[in-house]
């Protein structure tokens, strides 16, 4: 072996090159052999499974040359576990020396040793041996199974995550091997298969409160499990034990959503048709008779079935069709469903419905699954004759799966117009009152953290509020009970304090808590984070320091309760002894002034203190600061109220940048002051009325067209005309009207004749008044207007 190896590794051109007189024995290959040497030879390296060689160290000292012999050699060391490896020189010196430390850890060390047993799994592979490759040359350890509920419990949590590591280890390292060794290894190995079926057994029957699933390294191992037990059940040579239908269903509810799992199964199932059917044959045969006598013992292990074939029902296509085949496993579920509980019930209707619509997969066969409905819905109307108001599964079919529709929509060519009619007929059938509600769990992610997402590090001292209140509440319950021991709890139950609860009360805590200190306390209440905060201070009130402060009242005044519980209100007011006097009234109300209330002093500086209308005393700076903000923001929003907009365009434009420049208020200030405003309307108007006044520019040109009324006529005539009195009062010349000179007036309609007159008049008088009324008339209408003079 070394003169192959020396031949490989040198080449005559060194030779001449470094002034060797032969070929040179490769460095790594003594290493090899030296470890080799290791493995089969050492005490408690070759015979126990659970060993690893953790770590080596070597050294080249001097070369070895090809077709000289070679001696290979070790021995241990005072320190146990500790091996001195080096290879001889034909002159009996060092060629290479090296250090070997071998590790032993059991998987189950406390039960290993009651049990003494051996170790049954290695917990690592020298990774320099991966980098070698030569892992073939070695035989790979067995894995332990994956161990139960009630094991798991007792595991501390970091051995758990050292099985975890060595689980992912081995699985890695039997991925890795070639197809001809893993089925080798599989052959003469059969751990890794008895720890796959026990781990997707445990998977699909566990529990929401075990947290041992979460986290990233159960994530992890989850991956490496589904990836070994696709290549056991890829491959042309697949054992009886992975083919049996209670492996198939728990990896089916294990992996339930992987698409990889389907195509999987669809591929076994061609492949390995001949081989499976047998199984499902036999667990079809005995559901038929369970179903058919749902009764006594049968009732519980016919649900837990059916539960545990549901899920590979809906991953393999193959199997449905398989339990389809043939009218006695459903005629059996129309029955059991008759007589069976309603939690039973689901579990039929669950199963019935999956195995229908498995007909109308990629490859349908609609003629079969109409053969089957037309079956039950003979059933059912027989069933109603028989018992009227029954619920039947044809009715619970209808009314709370999604049959008809898929029914309706899978269906297509020959059978369409037959299962037209069909749909017609299970239309019938249909529950009045609607589907029946399920409460389903959603996952809303908010469950606890794992403690690799959230980086938590082991107690050092300080408790978080929320671990004291439950540091608090177990106290509450068990008060013997010391802090310290509590939050040793709570680190190995992660903070439940319900599961804490249940292990205290019914005595099963790990063993090492068990026989713990449980008064232990914290060593200092400012180190453990429970120490008591001071409480704020006091507000002042007015009876600091009063008589029962200082002790000086006397005790004879004092009672509890009231003092006199025989007294009413109706004692208290027929006594006359604490009365007002009713001469002081009289004379009080003799010195009442009765004009006193005329005058209305509300408006009296000295009195208020401050200007009506302010909120703030007359000369405060920073009132009349606020008054010229809210003014300029009024203008603002008078002038443009898109100025108050609330998007980036408006920010960014000069008419808000120059309102921000002269208010000094921020975007959402601004834009909030606008949006309060146009909410109320009544500040709007007082604003209205605060900040605006007339300048002298007409803002809006009125009509100037002269409106007669009997009300003004007789002010905004400019001849008097119609008026009571009218020009000259009653002296004025009259032409039928009191006073006036006639009903016409200038702003009638034209065909009357008085209005003709009227006009004339005044075209006639125009020379001598006609300037002096249109400046009367004017001043007039703008007092009229309501504007300010």
């Amino acid at each position: 072996m070394a003169e192959q190896a020396a031949t490989a590794a040198g080449t005559p051109g060194k030779v001449v090159k470094q002034g060797h007189r032969n070929l040179l024995v490769h460095g790594p290959l003594q290493l090899i052999l030296l470890l080799e040497l290791l493995t089969r030879k050492a005490p408690g390296v070759c015979d126990v499974p659970g060993a690893m060689i953790e770590e080596i160290e070597y050294k080249n000292l001097s070369p070895l040359y090809a077709e000289e012999p070679l001696k290979i050699c070790g021995r241990p060391t005072d320190t146990e576990g500790v091996y001195d490896l080096w290879t001889e020189t034909p002159a009996g010196g060092y060629a290479v020396k090296a250090t070997a430390k071998v590790l032993q850890i059991a998987l189950y060390p406390e039960h290993a040793r009651k049990e003494n047993t051996h170790p049954a799994l290695c917990l690592g592979i020298c990774p320099l041996l991966s980098k070698l490759g030569i892992i073939a040359i070695m035989k790979l350890p067995p894995i332990a199974p994956f161990p139960p509920p009630t094991l798991r419990k007792e595991i501390l949590p970091g051995e758990w995550e050292a099985c975890i590591d060595a689980w992912i280890t081995l699985v890695t390292i039997h991925l890795r091997l070639s197809a001809q060794d893993f089925i080798s290894n599989s052959m003469g190995d059969s751990s890794s298969i008895v720890f796959l079926t026990s781990y997707v057994h445990e998977v699909s029957h566990r529990s929401d409160s075990e947290v041992c699933f979460d986290g990233l390294k159960a994530r992890s191992l989850r991956q490496v499990c589904f990836l070994l037990a696709h290549r056991f059940l890829s491959g042309d040579i697949i054992l009886p034990l992975l083919l049996d239908w209670t492996f198939l269903a728990d990896l089916s509810s294990a992996y339930v959503k992987s698409i990889s799992l389907r195509k999987l199964f669809e591929s076994l199932w061609a492949r390995h048709a001949m081989l499976l059917e047998p199984g499902f044959q036999k667990l079809r045969h005995s559901l038929v008779l369970d179903l058919e006598k749902v009764n006594g013992n049968k009732f519980e292990d016919l649900a837990d079935t059916l539960c545990r074939i549901g899920p590979l029902l809906y991953v393999s296509q193959g199997v449905s069709r398989f339990f389809m085949v043939g009218s006695d496993f459903l005629d059996a579920l129309f029955a059991g469903y008759m007589n069976a509980s309603q939690s039973l019930q689901r579990r039929i209707l669950i199963t019935a419905y999956l195995g229908l619509v498995s007909l109308l997969g990629e490859i349908p066969n609609s003629s079969l699954l109409l053969d089957h409905l037309y079956g039950l819905k003979d059933l059912a109307e027989v069933e109603e004759k028989t018992r009227e108001g029954t619920e039947t599964l044809v009715s619970d079919l209808v009314t709370n799966t999604p049959l008809v529709r898929k029914l309706r929509d899978g269906v297509s060519g020959a059978d369409a117009a037959r299962a037209k009619s069909l749909i017609g007929s299970l239309e019938a059938f249909r529950n009045p009152k609607g589907k029946r509600h399920i409460r389903r769990k959603t996952n809303k992610g908010k469950g606890r953290a794992a403690v690799e997402e959230i980086g938590q590090v082991p107690f050092d001292g300080e408790v978080h509020v929320h671990r004291m209140s439950l540091v608090m509440q177990i106290q509450d319950l068990f008060p013997d009970l010391g802090s310290s021991f509590i939050i040793k709890l709570l680190d190995e139950y992660s903070d439940n304090a319900e599961l804490i609860t249940s292990h205290l009360l019914e005595g099963s805590l790990l063993p090492h808590l068990h026989g713990g200190d449980r008064t232990e306390e914290l060593s200092t209440a400012a180190d453990s984070g429970l120490a008591l905060r001071s409480t704020p201070p006091l507000i002042p009130s007015t009876f600091d320091n009063d008589a029962f402060d200082s002790l000086a009242i006397d005790p004879s005044r004092l009672h509890i309760g009231r003092k006199n519980e025989k007294q009413t209100a109706d004692s208290l007011l027929s006594d006359r002894s604490t009365a007002p006097n009713k001469a002081a009234i009289l004379s009080a109300l003799a010195a009442f002034d009765s004009d006193d209330d005329e005058r209305d002093d509300t408006y009296d500086i000295e009195d208020i203190g401050r200007v009506v209308g302010s909120s703030s005393p007359a000369g405060d700076p920073s009132a009349d600061l606020q008054d010229e903000k809210e003014e300029t923001l009024f203008s603002a929003y008078k002038h443009d109220p898109g100025v108050f907009l609330r998007d980036s365009a408006t920010r960014l434009s000069r008419a808000r940048q120059a309102l921000r420049g002269k208010t000094g208020m921020t975007d959402e200030v601004i834009e909030g002051w606008g949006i309060m405003l146009g909410r109320d309307p009544g500040r709007l108007r007082k604003l209205e009325a605060k900040y605006t006044a007339f300048t002298g520019a007409q803002r809006e040109l009125l009509p100037a067209t002269y409106r007669g009324s009997s009300a003004d006529s007789g002010n905004e005539e400019s001849d008097g005309v119609g008026g009571v009195g009218g020009r000259g009062g009653l002296r004025g010349r009259r032409r039928g009207g009191k006073g006036g000179r006639g009903r016409g007036s200038v702003a009638g309609p034209s065909s009357e004749k008085e209005t003709q007159v009227s006009r004339q008049r005044k075209e006639a008088s125009k020379s001598s008044r006609a300037n002096h009324n249109r400046r009367d008339q004017r001043a007039r209408k703008m007092a009229r207007g309501g504007f300010a003079a």
